[in-house]
């Protein structure tokens, strides 16, 4: 599997930065809901094990993401971070992430098939922001392979 260099996503998001601007994209975000309403949507952090099957159907499409795994995530890591976007007190995306001592590393993101294309991934992005703001980090980081593909 090929990842993306350094560089290359550096100077993609570079050139991102440059198109939208951060209240720009809250408003294409919103414009972009497809019959979802902002005020049904609700993120936030998941330390129910009992949300722990969800999470793995959401994330399905990466198939060596384990229950026990997530369950581990849940009630012990203090570095990894589960989130989630509830529509309506509904699960329907979850992102998780790892806290490291100058960053954020985005672990997954995935988002339930009938959810998708509505723009709920920049509001994980937006939130991601500012949780980075608010723990004092300077970045946050992703690995994607070049094949990747939205599942």
């Amino acid at each position: 599997m090929e990842l993306h260099t350094q560089k290359e996503i550096i100077s993609e998001i570079c050139e991102l930065y440059k198109t939208y601007s951060r209240n720009e994209s809250i408003d294409k975000c919103n414009k972009n809901t497809k019959g979802i309403d902002e005020k049904d949507i609700v993120i936030d952090s998941i330390s129910d094990i009992e949300y722990a099957r969800k999470i793995q159907r959401i994330l399905s499409p990466l198939d060596f993401v384990r229950e026990s795994a997530i369950k581990q995530w849940i009630t012990k890591s203090k570095t990894i971070h589960i989130h989630g976007i509830f529509y309506r007190g509904d699960l329907v995306e979850v992102m998780v992430y790892r806290e490291k001592p100058s960053y954020l590393q985005i672990r997954y993101i995935s988002i339930d098939k009938g959810f998708r294309g509505k723009g709920l991934g920049t509001y994980f992005l937006l939130f991601l922001e500012d949780k980075c703001k608010e723990l004092q980090k300077k970045k946050i980081y992703a690995e994607v392979p070049k094949t990747h593909k939205i599942c």
